[in-house]
């Protein structure tokens, strides 16, 4: 720590500290390899406390857990959380902060971060990673701080100021925020999300809270120098598919070791709340390989205080369906019954009644199924509903395929299921294509059945033979016991809303266990 204090607690601070920061432009593929999206091009800032003299024997002599990281890039999200640290500095407006995020995500990078650049700026700086591993900077240079803290007691009232700051890295070392320490300091704890570390601090400081957001696929690609084993483009396309902003568990760690620790996950989750998007949820600690701590986004805005949850992808998904024993499953299903019953239906009935009707679709795909075609409301077609009858004789009911807008329908294979990857497809959850025909689907309990009509145009157009031969259909699956979902759905793109047909298949999602 005498290294980095001497190196950088300078007038020359700000300079020595770029010595440290490289920045390169690179171009990032696209996440679909069936893609029409050119190559992104982003900055990336990399930070390498390697250079400063001194610092390779410090890091030999200790122990590597709970130290400051010496190899990381720069996330623009710092910048956000750099901009509230300043705010909660004005005066009688004095805050503290606490940083949450998904486990693994970097939050310790981020007090390294945060810590040399204030050096830099010669700031009064507490660093707190573990009971052993506590240190003062201050101008007189850098002090280790005993368990008991009472020992430098003046010196720590001596050098608070409105620009003294505490870094609290709260880790399995730090079971909860000591309360009395440093207590007239301001200070940003970082935590996953364990209320038990930090709920009697944040009850007495009142802290505001700031979730950080998982990494992108643009964040993955460009620090994937740092994995310990090279893979080539498509290889990390596919594990970022499979694991989203937790691939960078790979930097660190194998497929295998994922997968493994994926299964242990799922057979050990709470599926009925593994939706609830609190931080008590989150404290389960096999649930971050399952479901994505990121802020809440909510009309089209994002809410840094409040953490929302996610299941990472269609991949994971799946395994935690299948890994289900039946046991479990029956009461999922009897609980999705009982809500769709009641009328009382939620994000976790929604993601349950789809998961399982995928399955079911997937078999009827194969051996054939009718259901019910659904009139416009202004009587334009025939005038009573017809049962229409759907197969694919060559249908493969292998593993769906995954897609992105990018890709057209005229590229993809036919008599295959497939499962769009992102949010850009809004009200279909699946599609199969036939010969000359364009089967949706969309998996609901609710009565809002909203769709993305443009993208559908934006296909439909895309070929000429589609817009002449193909047909379009659209399937509203729905339980059993909610025929009142059964109507036609108006669309804002008008020419799809005439091109495509609509209809209502009512599964019962017993079937599942068949």
């Amino acid at each position: 720590m005498l290294a980095i204090h001497q190196f950088l607690w300078d007038d020359e601070g700000k300079n020595r500290l770029e010595t440290l920061i490289t920045t390169t432009t690179e171009r990032v593929p696209p996440l679909y390899a069936k893609t029409h999206e050119r190559p992104k091009s982003c900055k990336v800032k990399k930070y390498n406390l390697t250079g400063i003299p001194g610092y390779g024997a410090y890091k030999q002599e200790r122990i590597p857990e709970n130290q400051p990281v010496e190899t990381f890039y720069y996330r623009d999200e710092y910048n956000e959380v750099d901009e509230l640290e300043q705010a909660s500095a004005h005066g009688s407006m004095a805050f503290n902060i606490l940083l949450l995020g998904h486990p693994g995500i970097g939050k310790t990078t981020y007090l390294t971060y945060c810590l040399v650049n204030r050096l830099a700026r010669k700031q009064p700086t507490c660093l707190l990673m573990s009971p052993e591993n506590r240190y003062l900077f201050v101008d007189e240079g850098v002090f280790h701080i005993p368990g008991d803290e009472r020992a430098v007691d003046d010196l720590v009232l001596r050098h608070r100021t409105l620009d003294s700051l505490v870094l609290y890295d709260l880790n399995e070392e730090h079971a909860r925020v000591e309360p009395s320490l440093f207590r007239k300091w301001r200070a940003i704890v970082t935590s996953s999300p364990r209320p038990s570390r930090y709920q009697d601090w944040v009850k007495h400081r009142m802290p505001k809270k700031f979730v950080m957001k998982t990494w992108s696929w643009e964040e993955v690609y460009t620090a994937r120098s740092m994995s310990l084993v090279e893979r080539d483009t498509d290889a990390w396309r596919d594990a970022f598919l499979k694991w989203g902003g937790s691939a960078r568990y790979l930097f660190s760690s194998s497929e295998g070791d994922l997968e493994e620790a994926l299964k242990d996950a799922a057979q050990q989750a709470d599926v009925k709340t593994l939706l609830i998007g609190t931080d008590s949820s989150m404290a389960n600690k096999h649930r971050h390989r399952l479901v994505l701590a990121n802020p809440l986004h909510k009309n089209g805005e994002m809410s840094r205080d409040i953490m929302a949850s996610e299941l990472i992808s269609p991949y994971i998904t799946r395994v935690l369906v299948e890994q289900c024993q039946k046991e479990m499953t029956r009461s999922l299903i009897e609980n999705v019954e009982r809500s769709l019953l009641h009328g009382v239906v939620g994000s976790q009935e929604g993601f349950l009644f789809e998961e399982f009707g995928h399955t079911i679709v997937q078999r009827y795909l194969k051996h054939g199924f009718e259901a019910q075609e659904l009139l416009p409301k202004d009587g334009s077609a025939s005038a009573s509903p017809q049962l229409i009858k759907f197969k694919f004789a060559g249908f493969d009911d292998q593993t769906p395929q995954y897609f992105n807008k990018g890709v057209r329908p005229q590229e993809l294979d036919t008599d295959r299921y497939y499962r769009p990857d992102t949010k850009t497809f809004a009200g279909i959850d699946a599609f199969a294509l036939g010969s000359k025909t364009i089967v949706l689907f969309q998996f609901t309990i609710a009565k809002d059945h909203k769709i993305n009509a443009k993208w559908l145009y934006d296909w439909y157009k895309s070929s000429a033979k589609m817009k002449k031969t193909w047909k379009w259909k659209l399937i509203f699956v729905i339980p059993k016991k909610r025929p009142q979902l059964t109507t036609f759905q108006s669309m804002t793109h008008k020419t799809m809303e005439k091109k495509i047909s609509q209809y209502v298949l009512e599964i019962d999602v017993n079937t599942y266990l068949a």
